[in-house]
């Protein structure tokens, strides 16, 4: 069995806030436990946000090369 995350534990540890890290897994539709009334993220889901973000990270960086191409 993979190990399962908090929100706090993988906010953390993608260094966003909790808020963000709601957002990111509400947007992408990645599996998630519920337990009770907490949220667990497990760790296959955690390498789905991370590759996202890489591409949310490069969008804005293009972005920005356009802007000062101009």
């Amino acid at each position: 069995m993979e190990d399962l995350y908090t929100i706090h534990e993988l906010a953390k540890h993608l260094k966003v806030s909790e808020k963000t890290t709601r957002r990111r897994i509400k947007k992408l539709g990645v599996p998630t436990y519920r337990i009770g009334r907490q949220i667990r993220i497990p760790e296959s889901s955690i390498d789905i946000i991370k590759k996202q973000d890489g591409n949310i990270n490069g969008k804005i960086t293009n972005k920005i090369n356009d802007i000062y191409r101009r």
